[in-house]
């Protein structure tokens, strides 16, 4: 039965494997012996200083992909790094031959007990093993969490913000949107920023949330002057 997920930082030397906890004073260690990725067995030595136990255990992989590789798989689980005082979450990834890998849904699960509490379905790009943060994205003092989406032209990148019921342990998607979202959580005020036209140009707003929607306060639009060599504001189209 999962606590929290537990992060460990890895240290690679030819075909010595070492990982190390990185969340308490004592730490964890994993040993990985004669370690080979391409082995689908493979043989770990657990050392705990705290409990001063060792355990050796082997590891059957599941998995193994790269981008546009000809494997396919439907619905692979990944653990995710960020987990709220009551619930962790795993991302469920799905991929065809040729293709990059995609997040198609997401498990919310109950801490200590393992129970499944919701699974909702997204489309999303897969970008790194831990697509997930936290935050409290509608102001209303209880954790929420996003989901990296896509990345797009400049530094814009969108999200999907997930909304926890105040009422329940469930979760629902919201229709926030837009690009690189910034929450500003003093003053209860979402703002946006979006980049196009090679940088040239560049938008920015800000909004404040009402019944979980966000409502646009002020907008404002810059253009690069060549002659100024400066952004000056220009109207909105």
């Amino acid at each position: 039965m999962l606590e929290s997920p537990i992060k460990f930082e890895g240290h690679l030397s030819k075909k010595s494997l070492m990982l190390i906890e990185q969340e308490h004073l004592i730490k964890d260690t994993l040993k990985f012996i004669n370690y080979d990725p391409n082995d689908s067995l493979i043989i770990v030595k657990w050392s705990s200083k705290l409990e001063k136990k060792e355990l050796t255990l082997a590891l059957n992989k599941t998995s193994d992909f790269e981008y546009y590789d000809d494997n396919e798989f439907k619905n692979l689980e990944l653990l995710q790094l960020e987990s709220t005082e009551d619930h962790y979450f795993k991302l469920l990834v799905s991929k065809k031959s040729g293709e990059s890998p995609r997040v198609k849904g997401i498990k919310i699960l109950e801490k200590r007990t393992d129970r499944l509490i919701q699974e909702l379905s997204l489309n999303c790009d897969y970008s790194v093993l831990n697509n997930l943060n936290l935050g409290d994205f509608n102001f209303d003092g209880i954790q929420d969490f996003a989901v990296f989406e896509a990345s797009y032209t400049g530094d814009n990148a969108s999200n999907i913000y997930i909304l926890r019921n105040p009422e329940s342990d469930n979760y629902f998607i919201s229709n926030y949107h837009g690009t690189s979202l910034d929450f500003d959580y003093q003053n209860k005020i979402i703002s946006k920023r979006n980049s196009c036209c090679m940088g040239n140009q560049y938008s920015t707003a800000k909004y404040r949330v009402e019944n979980n929607e966000m409502v646009l306060i002020s907008k404002e639009c810059y253009k690069y002057d060549p002659i100024k060599k400066d952004f000056v504001l220009v109207d909105c189209d």
